[in-house]
């Protein structure tokens, strides 16, 4: 699951690709914070292998009023 924190290969391009203006872009340099953000989050809960996605989905279940833990499903009334 953890596959390293490497800041470097996630701002370097491969030899030979250049990118033009992403760079410059507000949403190219917030995608590769974000992925810098899950790489660590990743090696950090290797042992427990949890990903972000499961990690913010329990969150949000665990904050939602009436929500049924056990089955997942949402209840009204």
């Amino acid at each position: 699951m953890g596959r390293g924190n490497d800041e470097t290969s996630a701002q370097t391009p491969p030899e030979g690709i250049t990118f033009g203006m992403l760079p410059e872009l507000i949403g190219y340099r917030l995608r590769i914070a974000q992925i810098g953000i899950f790489r660590d989050f990743c090696t950090s809960m290797d042992e427990a292998e949890i990903t972000p996605t499961l990690f913010g989905a329990g969150r949000s279940r665990g904050r939602t009023p009436g929500s049924c833990r056990a089955c997942g499903r949402t209840t009204f009334g």
